[in-house]
């Protein structure tokens, strides 16, 4: 949203290309560094080095009283480098946005597994379920169609009451 500047430069700072207008570009960025940036841990001379050397690296300074994100790296073509600044409050206001969207996804994925995985076990467990019910009713027909075929009454207790859980059905043409 143009609140960034991109700049190509020879390694002695003279700007080539620029995302400012002509009017409010600097002709070299390193003496505008120089002029302008308030650096803690290094200063422009520092700058100046990395980029004879052909170093990249992203540092934070001050630009006319506002904190800065200076990135530079070499093109790779006729030792021009390239050079963004950012301030840090755009870029730190970007990177939370992104944080959250990034966040919402993998919880949103998450829950979408989540929910995958419980309908899966649901299916899974009523699928088993299913099946020993069957199961069951094929052996009770087995044990109907033998009882009905023999002179022997079955009579299965519970051993905790003493009730009768299964009484075959051949009892009442058994005993009348």
């Amino acid at each position: 949203d143009g609140q960034s500047n991109c700049f190509v430069t020879y390694p002695d700072g003279r700007i080539l290309f620029s995302s400012l207008t002509r009017e409010e570009q600097p002709y070299n960025f390193l003496a505008y560094l120089r002029r302008e940036g308030a650096f803690s841990d290094f200063d422009a001379e520092d700058v100046a080095a990395d980029w004879k050397a052909g170093g990249s690296s992203t540092l934070v300074c001050r630009l006319g009283g506002v904190r800065h994100y200076l990135s530079y790296q070499p093109v790779g073509f006729s030792d021009w480098v390239l050079v963004s600044t950012a301030p840090v409050d755009v870029v730190n206001a970007s990177m939370n946005r992104f944080t959250l969207v990034t966040l919402a996804v993998m919880a949103l994925l998450f829950s979408i597994i989540a929910v995958g995985v419980a309908v899966f076990l649901v299916l899974g467990n009523r699928r088993r379920m299913q099946e020993k019910n069957r199961e069951i009713r094929a052996r009770e027909q087995l044990f109907d169609l033998l009882t009905e075929n023999t002179e022997d009454i079955f009579i299965l207790f519970s051993p905790e009451d003493f009730t009768a859980e299964y009484v075959s059905p051949n009892l009442e043409r058994v005993l009348g």
